[in-house]
């Protein structure tokens, strides 16, 4: 079934309509007040026969139950903009004749002969607005749209203006709600995932806490195995010294002399006592020697016995004894 067409002109509302498989329609009906006009709307519901079927109606306004205005010397402001200045003035553009307007508004394609701008608007009492969408809705008719007829504006009972309001506003709401649960649903699942993570992770270095002590246990052994290995082998590395440089002493001393004391470092620094025949043959076999620090005779030989035998000192580099004997 095609919509309703409900055409309402002074004292007259005029209805077409195409029953299922017939033929159109048509009836008129008189309204001589906003009151009988709603009653008169509120009967259409038997002109469908179909249970449970949705009607839809489209309404045309006849010019004559509206009032036209050209307006001009409007500031240049979108259409949405040009609806609020008609309907926030229009006590200056129409006769109210006591009675709250419904308005409506748009630009003019063409300039006029001035070449200046104009608006199209329209203007229908409320109470007549509200008859007709309130008696269609009485019947179970849905108003699809309430059109002006020359002008094509299309007009809004306060109503119905704020039922569309509350509609989008709920729905705003709803999608904000929505938005508000998606987003704290994705904080959660993202907590809830850092905390498993840092519960698997601080497991894991329970876990691997022992084998972590282990190692730095290992690693301290190991530096002071290391720390060992080293001093032995630097008093190796001395003693070879050392035991080097003995020898050579002792390669270098003469037959006739025998040493009492002998105080030696790795530098080849020290000192040694004993006694020579004479004692300057022992230094010169010294010297000759290539003693590395140097030799030095400390003071002067004193006799030791018969036979030219001598007690001596001599001072093996510059330096006082250090380590080794």
């Amino acid at each position: 079934m095609k919509p309703l067409r409900v055409t309402v002109a002074p004292s007259v509302v005029r209805l077409e309509w195409t029953p299922p498989r017939g033929v159109p329609q048509h009836l008129a009906l008189a309204w001589p007040t906003p009151e009988a006009l709603r009653a008169v709307l509120a009967g259409v519901s038997a002109l469908d026969s179909r249970p449970g079927h949705e009607a839809v109606a489209d309404v045309v306004l006849d010019d004559h139950v509206l009032q036209h205005r050209t307006l001009r010397g409007l500031p240049p402001v979108r259409a949405q903009a040009l609806q609020e200045i008609v309907a926030l003035h229009q006590g200056q553009y129409f006769r109210r004749n006591g009675h709250p307007l419904v308005t409506a508004a748009r630009w003019n394609a063409l300039a006029d002969r001035d070449g200046e701008t104009t608006a199209m608007a329209v203007a229908i009492d409320v109470e007549l607005l509200e008859a007709i969408e309130q008696g269609l809705s009485a019947a179970g008719v849905r108003v699809r749209a309430i059109r002006c007829g020359r002008s094509g504006l299309c007009l809004q009972s306060p109503s119905r203006l704020q039922r569309t309001n509350n509609r989008r506003r709920n729905w705003r709401l709803a999608l904000l709600l929505v938005n508000v649960m998606v987003w704290s649903t994705a904080a959660g699942v993202h907590v809830g995932r850092l905390v498993a993570a840092d519960r698997r992770l601080r497991s894991e270095l329970a876990t691997l806490a022992p084998a972590a002590t282990a190692i730095h246990e290992a690693r301290r052994a190991l530096a002071v195995a290391a720390a060992q290995v080293d001093s032995v082998r630097v008093s190796e590395q001395r003693r070879d010294r050392i035991a080097a440089q003995v020898a050579q002493l002792a390669s270098a001393l003469p037959d006739s002399a025998y040493l009492a004391t002998l105080a030696l470092d790795q530098r080849g620094d020290g000192f040694l006592t004993g006694s020579a025949r004479p004692a300057t043959a022992l230094l010169a076999a010294l010297e000759r020697a290539g003693w590395p620090t140097g030799v030095k005779l400390e003071g002067e030989p004193t006799p030791d016995g018969a036979r030219g035998w001598e007690r001596f000192t001599v001072r093996l580099g510059h330096k006082g004894t250090h380590d080794g004997t």
